[in-house]
């Protein structure tokens, strides 16, 4: 095909060229001007003549640009579809946020019921005398854990610290065997301590500690007429009949609800305790005192020491005869 258009356009120039030598004899200027003019007219022809050649050919190309030109708009249409879908995910933050500041109101009213530290208990010295002879001296500060029942049937467990300064000895017994002192405070609210001998052992030890807590007096919102009965049955401090117990660390001791009773239903905390019971001087005094963080020293022991010396001395005095007689058997024999 292209060979045919060459050949075409080879003909054609040297059918131009002809007629161009042909005009040129007549005159130049206006030759000039005619060849300028025909050049331009022949030119359109040759245009025109090949124009249907290509004709043939541009259908098949012209008709694929299209079928390109169309795939575009279809793939810029998909982005708007996907911008829309973030708005919607970021809405989702504020109801997820709100609910932070309900939880944070619920604290307030845990702290507040919490009740405030209790200060440390009073003590004081208690001493109950008969005859004009002191026998029971005690000292001690007591804070009691324990549980009443609120006006609503409800019960409440409480720290309370027995007011020291604010009772005063009731009662007590000044028996051989045993002895106790009563302290009250408030409307009938006590204390006994119940002190026990060993003549055997010529030790006296504390044997009981009741308490009588009127709630209705001590607590205000306690339900009325309520009346809590503690005891502590053990025998504690063993201590030598002519001596006092002294211990100023704290120390817990459990109640239970009746002197038969085995379940534990309160604690006494008590420190800075000082104890004598059978107390036989014309004083009101202590004692010398057992300290509770002291050691005990077994009897066995200064027993042993003696022992070990005294057979010490022994030892050296019959070093020193035996020496000694050898020496004069030796100057005897030297003579």
């Amino acid at each position: 095909m292209a060979h045919k258009k060459a050949t075409v356009i080879f003909l054609i120039a040297l059918i131009s060229c002809t007629c161009a030598q042909d005009d040129s004899t007549t005159e130049n200027t206006i030759g000039r001007r005619t060849t300028t003019t025909t050049t331009t007219t022949t030119v359109t022809p040759i245009t025109t003549t090949v124009a249907p050649t290509t004709s043939t050919d541009a259908p098949t190309t012209s008709t694929v640009a299209p079928t390109t030109s169309t795939v575009a708009p279809t793939t810029s249409t998909v982005a708007p579809t996907t911008s829309t879908i973030a708005p919607t995910t970021s809405t989702v933050a504020p109801t997820t946020s709100t609910v932070a500041p309900s939880t944070s109101t619920v604290s307030p009213s845990t702290t507040t019921v919490a009740p405030p530290p209790l200060p440390q208990p009073d003590y004081k010295l208690w001493t109950f005398s008969e005859k004009d002879q002191v026998c029971v001296l005690a000292q001690m500060a007591v804070q009691l854990n324990f549980t009443y029942k609120k006006a609503d049937d409800k019960p409440l467990n409480v720290l309370y610290n027995i007011p020291a300064n604010k009772t005063a000895v009731v009662n007590g017994s000044c028996g051989k065997d045993d002895q106790s002192i009563t302290v009250q405070w408030g409307q009938n609210s006590q204390m006994t301590l119940q002190f026990t001998a060993n003549a055997s052992a010529q030790q006296f030890m504390l044997s009981e500690v009741h308490l009588t807590i009127n709630a209705s007096d001590v607590f205000k919102d306690a339900q009325a007429n309520q009346t809590i009965e503690l005891y502590h049955v053990n025998k504690e401090f063993a201590t030598s009949l002519s001596m006092s117990y002294h211990c100023n660390k704290m120390q817990l001791i459990g109640f239970t609800n009746s002197k038969d009773g085995k379940d534990i239903v309160a604690n006494a905390t008590i420190s800075h305790v000082q104890l004598e019971a059978f107390h036989t001087q014309k004083t009101n005094t202590f004692s010398t005192a057992r300290d509770c963080e002291a050691i005990d020293t077994p009897d066995i022991v200064p027993i042993a020491v003696g022992c070990a010396l005294a057979g010490l001395v022994v030892i050296v005095l019959i070093a020193y005869l035996v020496g000694r007689r050898r020496a004069q058997a030796r100057g005897y024999m030297s003579m």
